[in-house]
């Protein structure tokens, strides 16, 4: 599930290089907790986007970001050479008119994403990438599973940004995720399937300040006290097994300033966070991130920027060396009328370690402004 994965990802990165994929095994995995970011532009720029999103993806960043948009948006998104999953978001954003009779420009953003979907076969070596990975996602997988497993976690977000009237620099965002996790495993030295069925309800807050045209202040806390119900089925030769819990997932916090330097170019520096409780272990995993974007003239916009964990502390995994290696990201965006597409190019962190080499992956975005 997400953090968890998130937690494999980042340990990964900073530990020791995965060995060499072996004959009758296979690893993939998309989403928001794979990659650290959401939308072209915004990978484009190393993930920053707390401060920096204005269009539908700071429903994801910073929903207090929404009150800017003062149209109709609709956005989808996909990893262009991704397998699993045939989009990464769809989402539309509307401005309430009527707010302003309340004292508010206020917009309101309606989106769903995967934050992890996951397939595997094979065993592998407990050192090995995909090991962490997994074992990380699903704590409770045993150490020597050899099989098969597909696991997937996606997301619909409802968002709102507000601005009131009488403070136009100061923005406030809330959001409602309901969260719907999916896993099943089967073995291939038993007839024995796993299936695991989790849902969430969280909520989160979100702020921006302009203390001036060219700088922005933003902050954000997500997935705040949800709990996370478990069903799991056990399907055997005997017939099957049902069993229910609760477990918690850690919050997601951001802060970000973007400044911009020139008319023509815009920079971004911020830090996340994941702390917590997940499952039996807690954990907490602290990443930077740096964009910058410039206005080439014209139709098109240039970008580039990368991210790097700088701490990773979990309970069940050993504090890993430094230093740690960063993930470099480029992109560029083109609009005309109402519509805009970018594109980003990184190094995808999952791809790369499962492979052993720099694996790239592109993300593309499409936009249309009603």
């Amino acid at each position: 599930m997400r953090v968890a994965s998130a937690l494999g990802l980042a340990g990964a990165l900073v530990g020791p290089a995965p060995a060499p994929a072996q004959e009758a095994r296979s690893f993939t995995a998309e989403g928001t907790d794979t990659v650290y970011g959401l939308g072209a532009r915004h990978l484009a720029m190393g993930g920053t986007g707390t401060a920096t999103a204005d269009d539908t993806y700071a429903l994801y960043y910073n929903p207090a970001n929404l009150a800017g948009i003062d149209r109709p948006l609709a956005t989808a998104g996909r990893q262009l050479n991704a397998t699993l999953r045939p989009y990464s978001f769809v989402g539309l954003a509307v401005p309430l008119g009527f707010a302003r009779d309340l004292g508010l420009d206020a917009t309101m953003a309606l989106g769903r994403y995967p934050r992890v979907h996951a397939h595997s076969t094979g065993a592998y070596a407990a050192d090995d990438f995909e090991s962490i990975f997994l074992h990380y996602l699903l704590p409770n997988l045993g150490e020597d599973f050899d099989g098969e497993i597909d696991s997937k976690t996606l997301v619909n977000r409802l968002a709102l940004g507000f601005t009131p009237l009488a403070l136009p620099g100061v923005s406030l965002g809330l959001n409602l995720d309901v969260i719907d996790c999916r896993t099943n495993t089967c073995g291939v030295r038993t007839d024995t399937v796993y299936s695991v069925h989790a849902t969430a309800v969280s909520h989160g807050v979100s702020a921006s300040w302009r203390p001036s045209d060219r700088l922005t202040l933003g902050a954000m806390v997500a997935d705040v006290s949800p709990g996370l119900n478990i069903t799991s089925v056990v399907t055997d030769a005997t017939g099957s097994t049902v069993e229910h819990w609760q477990s918690q997932l850690p919050m997601r916090m951001a802060i970000e300033g973007a400044w911009r330097l020139r008319d023509d170019l815009l920079l971004a520096f911020g830090a996340q966070r994941l702390s917590g409780h997940y499952g039996d272990y807690d954990m907490r995993i602290d990443t930077l991130h740096f964009g910058a974007e410039w206005q080439s003239g014209g139709a098109w916009v240039l970008r580039a920027g990368a991210w790097a964990p700088v701490t990773v502390q979990s309970s069940r995994l050993d504090a890993p060396p430094l230093p740690i290696p960063a993930v470099p990201t480029i992109g560029a965006g083109w609009h005309r009328g109402p519509i805009s597409a970018d594109l980003a190019v990184f190094a995808h962190p999952a791809d790369s370690l499962s492979e052993d080499r720099p694996v790239l992956a592109e993300e593309f975005t499409l936009t249309w402004r009603f």
